[in-house]
């Protein structure tokens, strides 16, 4: 590694010291400290090889600049002018060597404008000064500089440029005048070029890059980024259905008077372009709407082979289109699930469906608020509240929406060769369609499915829902460790839902359990209903209980005993005194008594509990 000073790098740069001491402290270039005079007794020392090519090359005496090097940026004019200056100094270099005599410019002059009279004369100002020019920079000294002559030049060093470009390629997408202002500012020690210049450089900068970093990786993915050409002519209808939600750019107001825009869930067939569904909501995709939107779309079209959804957690969640999950929609219907690209317009074409729908139909309503704030009608730039009079009924936009879809399905595509989309899709099906037997069959397939339940006192608690479900037939399910179960439910009506086991055995249909809210008296007809169900289920415990007779523990050991053989002889039996005996016969009747008396106390007890059990039914 070759170390130099701070005043030789600026000089091989052709910058300040100042300059380059900001461009170390930025850790543009590698530096070190060596002992020497100076502050603590070191100074600062510049690798040679950090410094820019250019620099190194003159540190070292190299000229590697070639000649096409230099015509390489510059114009047509620019060339021709440039090689005419080259080559009257390297004729005129040729011709000092030969020439003999002292007065060699004047000889070369003389004999130059009297071969070449139909040019304007070569004077020797000239040709001196660009002898000058060429001795000291090369073949780039002698391009002219002067008005526009230096177009495609610049006069802007590496280290300034790349200060005003770090600030001027960010998405905040700031003015060159104020980033100009700050690069002046950084740079306060050296002269810099005037904006105009930095404007021109500006405009070769590629447009990609203006693009990635002045207005975002979306916007570079969508109008730079390669993209498949994809083939439709070997598709076929229903190979693959591509779904999307989209906010209209409409105001509407409901009959409670709430201004909001509409949503759109809306499933597309890739080969025919044809809409097979959609659901129009007052609220934000959710799941259970994209579920909904999907189901209208079966019902009426058939079961698509594929789907190709975003990565959107409306279509990722785990019982609709998820292929780890065994109970999903998409493993109950056999159903292929792809992912687009992430932030990615052309991974689904259905987003250019909504883009037509807006262009050539919401456009021309009068709640059309456009695209972009700055697009918004004047008319339409008010609060909600003020624009009541001015949206369009929620019910009359639904009824547009239906009749805006039926006509893009009998539009002609040009994509399509002139067809429609109805017709594209009535007359692609490569495969029969597939259907199911009846609509409650499609209901079960559609239904949404819990993760794996634990069985409670109350039942399974289903969050999604926010309720209890509970069912008699769930009792032998709530031992510690039982397996657990799974919950099938239908959205639009969760008043019941359907109990099976991890083998996927249908258990019971489990009714909602209601809760009881502390800030309310609990009303009369829920107490009997929880009485019932207590009822109900101390049955169903002690229906576990088998009514058989079985013998008494004292039974049980009275027989075991008749096995055994008394050890002793009537010899050998030790006779009682009387005091002992008397003693004996207190404590046998003491004994009778307590049991007696327990006997009373358990049948009592158990007559109460009776009475109570025959007061609560």
């Amino acid at each position: 590694m070759t170390l130099i000073t701070t005043q030789e790098a600026a000089e091989l740069r052709g910058l300040t010291k100042s300059a380059i001491l900001k461009a170390v402290a930025s850790k543009k270039y590698q530096s070190c400290y060596v002992k020497g005079k100076g502050q603590g007794g070191k100074q600062l020392r510049i690798a040679l090889e950090s410094l820019p090519q250019e620099a190194q090359d003159k540190h070292y005496g190299i000229q590697r600049q070639k000649a096409s090097d230099v015509y390489w940026h510059l114009t047509e004019d620019q060339r021709q002018l440039t090689a005419f200056k080259h080559c009257r100094v390297l004729e005129y270099k040729k011709f000092k060597s030969e020439y003999p005599k002292a007065d060699k410019m004047v000889a070369f002059l003389k004999q130059y404008n009297e071969a070449n009279p139909a040019n304007k004369p070569l004077t020797k100002r000239q040709l001196n000064h660009w002898e000058k020019l060429y001795d000291r920079d090369g073949l780039k000294g002698l391009v002219d500089r002067r008005g526009g002559h230096n177009k495609g030049e610049t006069t802007i060093s590496d280290d300034v440029w790349d200060y005003f470009k770090a600030l001027w390629l960010k998405e905040s997408r700031p003015s060159a005048q104020s980033c100009y202002d700050m690069t002046s500012h950084y740079f306060n020690d050296i002269d810099i070029p005037h904006i105009s210049a930095f404007l021109r450089q500006i405009e070769k900068i590629p447009e990609p890059a203006k693009i990635f970093y002045r207005e975002g990786k979306k916007a570079y993915q969508d109008k730079c980024e390669p993209f498949i050409i994809r083939d439709y002519s070997k598709m076929y209808s229903n190979q693959l259905w591509v779904a999307d939600n989209h906010l209209f750019d409409v105001k509407v107001v409901d009959k409670n008077g709430n201004v909001f825009r509409a949503w759109l869930t809306g499933w597309e067939d890739i080969y025919s372009r044809f809409v097979v569904g959609y659901t129009v909501n007052k609220i934000s995709p959710n799941s259970d709407i994209v579920l909904d939107s999907f189901a209208r779309s079966c019902l009426i079209n058939g079961i698509p082979t594929g789907v190709l959804t975003d990565n959107g957690k409306d279509y990722t969640v785990y019982d609709v289109f998820n292929k780890d999950f065994p109970m999903s929609v998409c493993n109950e219907m056999n159903i292929e699930v792809t992912r687009a690209l992430p932030y990615n317009a052309k991974a689904k074409p259905v987003e250019r469906l909504f883009k037509t729908l807006e262009e050539k139909y919401c456009k021309h309503l009068p709640a059309y608020i456009g695209n972009k704030p700055e697009n918004r009608p004047e008319k339409m730039s008010k609060p909600n509240k003020k624009l009541v009079n001015q949206s369009m009924p929620y019910n009359e936009f639904i009824e547009f929406v239906e009749n805006m879809m039926k006509t893009y399905n009998t539009t002609p595509h040009s994509s399509l060769d002139g067809k429609t989309p109805l017709e594209a899709y009535k007359g692609g099906f490569g495969v029969p369609m597939r259907t199911v037997q009846n609509e409650d069959m499609l209901n079960m397939f559609l239904m949404r499915t819990t993760k794996p339940l634990k069985v409670g006192r109350n039942g399974i608690f289903i969050k999604a829902i926010g309720h209890y479900y509970d069912d008699e037939r769930l009792l032998q399910y709530r031992n510690k460790g039982a397996s657990k179960v799974y919950a099938r439910y239908n959205s639009e009506d969760v008043r019941t839902v359907y109990i099976f086991s991890e083998e996927r055995e249908f258990i019971c249909k489990a009714a909602s359990v209601e809760l009881s809210d502390y800030s309310k008296p609990v009303p009369m007809e829920s107490i009997r209903e929880l009485q019932r169900k207590k009822k109900a289920r101390k049955k169903a415990v002690r229906e576990q209980m088998p009514d058989i007779d079985v013998l008494s523990v004292s039974e049980y050991v009275e027989q075991k005993a008749s096995r055994y053989e008394n050890i002793m002889s009537d010899n050998n039996v030790i006779q009682m005194n009387p005091v002992i005996h008397q003693q004996a016969k207190a404590i046998n009747k003491e004994e009778k008594r307590l049991d007696t008396q327990n006997k009373a106390s358990k049948r009592k007890t158990k007559e109460r509990e009776d009475a109570l059990y025959k007061l609560f039914q």
